[in-house]
């Protein structure tokens, strides 16, 4: 059960700051130009090491204006350019320091939506729509600020990332933990060993094989 109450519309931008705050600070999370992550993916019980799947990779990249793929379990053996809609999503993934922060350049607005209590934990909302109005729900707990759960809705379907067991890495917060549901359901877990910030990589990975 929820329970919800107003939060003032002039709040929106002191929680964004309060969440830039608590992420390490906008000096920092600018700082970033790349992040190594080694982890763990789970899926209905089976575990496995990078995107790689009975000998197949799967690999999706953006390298700054184009976003590519290669996906033989859709039949994608060879690099395709993805279309707008693709590449705007994978786009907000490569923004190190997060949606927030970004609002304004990517065109989005952003509302606080009230204090949301769920099972005994408290959470800040905030509706963000984007500039093709796609509707985000981001849910702050509203103790540290941080990202504690993302929801859209996609062909009558609650899609939930939730964030969790945040972590300090070289003064920026990272959760190390990350479920993925589906209409209330886990389907997936990410259970991150180890974050490398500023590691040298050469910008040829990122770009579509000729």
């Amino acid at each position: 059960m929820a329970v919800v109450q107003a939060v003032p519309q002039n709040r929106v931008d002191d929680l964004i700051a309060r969440n830039i705050e608590a992420k390490g600070g906008i000096d920092r999370l600018k700082a970033v130009t790349s992040i190594k992550q080694v982890a763990s993916l789970s899926m209905n019980g089976s575990e496995g090491l990078e995107t790689r799947v009975d000998g197949k990779t799967v690999i999706s990249a953006f390298d700054g204006e184009s976003a590519w793929m290669v996906n033989p379990f859709m039949g994608i053996e060879r690099p395709i350019v993805l279309a707008a809609a693709q590449t705007e999503s994978i786009r907000e993934q490569s923004l190190f320091d997060g949606l927030l922060p970004n609002l304004k350049d990517l065109g989005y607005t952003a509302t606080a939506e009230g204090m949301d209590t769920i099972d005994n934990r408290t959470f800040i909302h905030l509706k963000v729509v984007s500039a093709d109005k796609q509707v985000r729900h981001i849910y702050l707990d509203s103790k540290t600020y941080l990202e504690a759960r993302i929801t859209t809705e996609q062909n009558k379907m609650k899609l939930e990332q939730e964030f969790l067991d945040y972590r300090d890495v070289e003064g920026l917060k990272q959760p190390f933990l990350i479920r993925m549901l589906v209409n209330g359901a886990v389907q997936s877990e990410i259970k991150v060993q180890s974050i490398e910030f500023n590691g040298k990589m050469d910008d040829q990975l990122f770009r579509i094989p000729k």
